[in-house]
Formats: C-alpha cells, sequence, structure tokens
C-alpha cells in the first residue's frame, strides 16, 4: 500500500504522519487508526474538549480534506478516497474544528451536547400545537359522527345504492350553501361501502359529486370537483345543479360497475456490463476541444436513488474520471470542465466556460417514477421507507432541436450513442412484456432522443448532447453506476465518439 502524508491540525498544534493506507478506504476510518497509533506517545491527540462557556467537555470533531496541485478540496468523512478524486501525490488534513465562546461553533451546533440543545428550545409551541391539534380533532369526531347524522336524518332523501360487487365505495361530496347545516360548513362528503342499501341526503343540498368506485373496477362518476364547482358558482354560473332527488330514479345509478382490463405485465431489467473499449486515435488527432459538464451542484442535488446518493454527486465523480481519461491521452484532448467542486454555477457562466469548445457532453441521471408506474415499489432501509423501480434502466443521450449547432449535436449525439453501447450500456427502455412502439421515431431504440427545453449549454454555439447515464431507482444499475470502473468505461465510450464526430 502507499504512504501518504497527514497534516493534523489541533489548535495550533501541527502534527506530520506519514501513513501506508488504501485509497478504498474511508478518511474517517484512517483517522480513527492514526488516533489509535498515537495513544501513549507525545503525539497523542485530545478526543474531549471543554466548553469555555458551560465547562462541560464536548467531543472534538474533525474536518477533512487533500491537497493536489495546488488545490485544497474537501472530503466527506464517509466515502471512499478513490470516489473522491484523492490519489498518489496528495497530501490529507485533518483540522478540529474550534469551539468558541457562548456555545456558538463554526459549524453551527456541531458539538453541542444533547441536553445542551434540547435547553435551547421552547416546549410552549409544541404544546399549544399539540391542544389545537386534539381540539379539532375533537371537534371534528362530534360533527361527523353526531351533529351531521342527526341533521341528515330530519328530512332526507334515501339513495338507494345496490350496485355490485360488494364492497365499493361510495364517495358523494354536498353543497350545503342555503340549509341549516351549511353554516357550519359549506360542503360536506359522505363516503359508504355497499351494499347498504339507503343513504340519506338533506333536501335542499346540491350533490357535487356522486362516485362509486372499487379496485379492478371502472369508476362510475357523476358530477365536478369541489374546486371546479366553487369557481363555477362565485364566476361562469354555468354547471348543471344536481338534486339528491335525481338520484332515486331508478337506473340513474349503475347496478353493476364495469370490471377493468388486468394490467400490463412487465418484468425487472438487468443492469449493464460494462466495459473499457480500445480507442482508435487517428494520427492526426491532436488538441480536440472538449467540455464536460455535470450538471447540479451545491444546492440542486438532483434525483437521488436507494441507496441515498444524488445525481449532483455521482455526476461530478463522472466528470472528474472522464476529465482525467482525457487529459492522460498525450496531447489529444484538450478539456474544459464547468465545475470541480460540489457547488451552484449559475447556466450562463456553465455556457461561458465551455464556449471555445469543439463538443460539450452534459452528465446527468434519472429514475423512472413517472415513466412506469406500475413498477413502483417500497423498501425499508435504516426504518426509512426507500421507493425503487426494476423496470426501467439504461442510458439515452439528448440532443438539442433548437441550438445553433443543431445538425452537428445530433451527429455528435448519434456517435456517443453507438460508443456507449460498444462499451457495454443499454439504451433506455422500460420492462413491458410486450414493449411499446416508438412508432417512426427509430432513434430511440438506439438511444437519442431530442430535446427541446431551455438550456444554455444545449442551445449555445458549440455541439453539445446531453447524456443521461442511467437510472438510479432501478437499485442494480445504480450500485453499477458508483463503480468507478464504470466511470472508466463511460470515459472510453467519450473517447471514442469524439473520434467518431471528427471523422464526419
Amino acid at each position: 500500500m502507499p504512504e501518504v502524508l497527514w497534516e493534523i491540525w489541533h489548535q495550533k498544534r501541527n502534527v506530520h504522519h506519514r501513513v501506508s493506507m488504501d485509497f478504498s478506504e474511508t478518511p474517517q476510518a484512517v483517522f480513527q487508526r492514526i488516533m489509535h497509533e498515537f495513544q501513549g506517545t507525545e503525539k497523542a491527540l485530545p478526543t474531549v474538549m471543554l466548553d469555555p462557556n458551560t465547562g462541560k467537555e464536548v467531543k472534538v470533531a474533525w474536518d477533512f480534506s487533500f491537497r493536489s496541485r495546488g488545490q485544497e478540496n474537501k472530503l466527506n468523512e464517509t466515502v471512499s478516497f478513490a470516489h473522491q478524486g484523492v490519489g498518489e501525490g496528495s497530501l490529507i488534513v485533518a483540522r478540529s474544528r474550534d469551539i468558541r465562546a457562548h456555545t456558538i461553533y463554526i459549524d453551527g451546533t456541531a458539538g453541542l451536547v444533547d441536553e445542551e440543545l434540547r435547553a435551547t428550545r421552547s416546549r410552549w409551541p409544541l404544546i399549544i400545537v399539540m391542544l389545537l391539534l386534539l381540539a379539532g380533532g375533537a371537534g371534528a369526531a362530534y360533527y361527523y359522527m353526531v351533529y351531521l347524522p342527526a341533521e341528515l336524518k330530519k328530512a332526507p332523501h334515501l339513495v338507494n345504492v345496490a350496485t355490485t360487487p360488494k364492497g365499493a365505495t361510495v364517495n358523494i361530496i354536498l353543497d350545503m350553501q342555503g340549509t341549516p347545516q351549511g353554516k357550519v360548513k359549506r360542503f360536506i362528503s359522505i363516503k359508504e361501502t355497499t351494499p347498504k342499501k339507503k343513504i340519506p341526503l338533506p333536501k335542499k343540498a346540491k350533490v357535487v359529486y356522486f362516485g362509486i368506485s372499487k379496485k379492478g373496477y371502472k369508476t362510475w362518476k357523476r358530477g365536478y370537483t369541489i374546486e371546479e364547482w366553487s369557481k363555477d358558482r362565485r364566476k361562469l354560473k354555468k354547471l348543471e345543479i344536481i338534486y339528491p332527488k335525481e338520484f332515486t330514479i331508478p337506473g340513474e345509478i349503475p347496478e353493476e360497475l364495469e370490471k377493468l382490463p388486468p394490467p400490463p405485465k412487465y418484468k425487472t431489467l438487468k443492469a449493464p456490463e460494462p466495459k473499457i473499449i480500445k480507442v482508435d486515435f487517428p494520427r492526426r488527432f491532436r488538441y480536440f476541444r472538449i467540455g464536460l459538464d455535470p450538471m447540479h451542484g451545491g444546492d440542486e442535488k438532483g434525483v437521488k436513488g436507494p441507496s441515498g446518493k444524488t445525481a449532483s454527486e455521482i455526476s461530478l465523480l463522472l466528470a472528474s474520471t472522464t476529465n482525467k481519461y482525457l487529459r492522460k491521452q498525450r496531447r489529444r484532448f484538450r478539456v474544459y470542465l464547468t465545475r470541480s467542486k460540489d457547488k451552484n454555477v449559475s447556466d450562463r457562466n456553465r455556457a461561458r466556460k465551455v464556449r471555445y469548445a469543439k463538443a460539450v457532453v452534459q452528465f446527468d441521471f434519472a429514475v423512472g417514477f413517472e415513466e412506469f408506474k406500475k413498477a413502483n415499489k417500497n423498501d425499508k432501509k435504516d426504518g426509512a421507507i426507500v421507493p425503487y423501480n426494476d423496470s426501467v434502466a439504461g442510458f439515452k443521450v439528448l440532443w438539442h432541436n433548437k441550438g445553433r449547432s443543431a445538425k452537428k449535436s445530433r451527429k455528435l449525439a448519434g456517435c456517443l450513442a453507438a460508443a456507449m453501447q460498444k462499451a457495454g450500456f443499454v439504451p433506455h427502455r422500460i420492462g413491458y412484456a410486450k414493449p411499446k412502439k416508438d412508432g417512426d421515431d427509430k432513434d430511440k431504440t438506439k438511444g437519442v432522443e431530442e430535446f427541446d427545453g431551455k438550456d444554455a449549454v444545449l442551445g449555445g454555439r458549440a455541439p453539445a448532447v446531453r447524456l443521461v447515464a442511467g437510472y438510479l431507482s432501478h437499485r442494480a444499475e445504480e450500485q453499477t453506476l458508483l463503480k468507478v470502473e464504470t466511470h472508466v468505461a463511460i470515459a472510453t465510450a467519450i473517447g471514442d465518439a469524439a473520434v467518431c464526430f471528427k471523422k464526419r
């Protein structure tokens, strides 16, 4: 294992120490090993500090970073060095967080003990909210369980609901304006389960909505939503008024609900098996200017997968790996990177940083929760519900059909999609047992799609495409996309696409 120099700062004390470590380890694990080695020696580091305000001991918190080529970048203590771009020749820096007077810390509440945090909070607002919720719940229970049934039975219309199948739900919304009950509440909702034959409705009320539904059957309904009814009563006054007695007419309510056809079958898709391809660079391929744009950053995290990793994090790692690969190709590429840290970069600045590029590749990821809702499922992880969808997967390359270089962008998209398939990646697909037809758009089956939204980079003067490398909602594909080997495979595909694009 390589030896890496650590620079450890505690207040004004500075310790240098060389550590043999693997870059697949996390900063937290290596630092704990260093602390253990220092125990009982003159280099021993304190684990607790005295709070100047409370006089109590608090645990020492540490921040980690690494220096490389004159730049210092912050490290995540729970992510491996390799995934954060740390390599040989880097200097690892660990700094203890300072505790200032009056329990004000550099990083907010970091270091405060539980009882100190509890002492800063007032419980009265929570108690008042709880009392109000209890009072509201008691009032609602009395209204719906005692007052409303008694009022409805005084002068009701008895609606006969004997619709099959058994167990169907009847949902009735009434407009009570003009009735004695309307002074308490304008709209009321009545829900019953068939085969309850008679439901009492007040004579002067207006039926806003009447529906009968059950899972697996087509919903029968008549009327409007409350929003439509309220808007129409105030302005248009053109909606049909429905009186309860209309539902006593024989045949008005269906005797049997129509059964829905079975839902489409779907299957779980396999994750891609990426491979690093060999790129045959032409002899005169020199200084090709290429821009890399990892999307999102800072507060804008993008989509998130079951593991908790966001599109912002993974796209930055992917762009960093691609940048390193292209720069190693002996003066064949000149790379422009829109961001190298997890920070917000405006669209205007992104476009400005790649304005001299001959081709631009954006990196992003997607989730399939809206594309194929029937395959959405939930899993439990550490007590939390984590959604996933294993039936939507694959990559797609988007090109702007209204940009200044639309034709060249289309060519670049075709080259990149072909290179991705050569590297073992599969174009975007949905796991229907019988795939849906895409009509005459053959590009979609190859992983190429048009993009007509607003984007300063895609719509700029340089040919640009957006590589949606995969779907983080697919559990197996997400784990594949987190691997460094996958990022290297994508980097080689981008190099191959650049050669293809320049030949054309």
